[in-house]
């Protein structure tokens, strides 16, 4: 929705860029989304123009910031999340997760540990992928399987 605001030209006239977010609307009505959720994002994007509009009045930000706009601090800024993404101060979290551990009754040794995600072993490529039946497949070239059954 903010992306369909941001791509009209700031010369547009107002009335035309509602009627492109209220086509965008009905997109999101025929493929499901219910009334409220609906609501919920045109509030948020609405905010979130308006934010960016008053850091361009400011200077703070140009609406649409060319490819090397502030490029090294952006840079700095992005290696810093990478780095504190999950730490907290004298390791809070790993207490807590030990603690509500306990209390489930547990004996689960927490440790904070740099390395693979959770997310990341087990993430699949294909999760319905399914494991190979050892029967010989044949296409030849057409839409349909053949399947050699013995």
């Amino acid at each position: 929705m903010l992306r369909v605001m941001m791509n009209c030209s700031r010369i547009l006239p107002w009335e035309k860029v509602v009627k492109k977010v209220e086509d965008f609307l009905l997109r999101m009505q025929y493929s499901g989304y219910d009334k409220k959720f609906r609501y919920e994002v045109v509030a948020s994007a609405l905010n979130a123009y308006r934010v960016r509009k008053e850091a361009n009045k400011s200077g703070e930000r140009p609406m649409h910031r060319p490819k090397g706009w502030n490029n090294e601090e952006r840079t700095k800024e992005k290696i810093r999340k990478k780095k504190n993404c999950y730490t907290k101060l004298r390791s809070q979290l790993q207490r807590e997760y030990q603690q509500e551990i306990r209390n489930l009754g547990f004996n689960i040794k927490v440790v904070e540990k740099a390395g693979n995600t959770l997310k990341r072993m087990l993430q699949r490529l294909d999760p319905f992928k399914l494991e190979n039946c050892g029967k010989s497949v044949y296409n030849g070239g057409k839409k349909d399987l053949v399947v050699d059954i013995e």
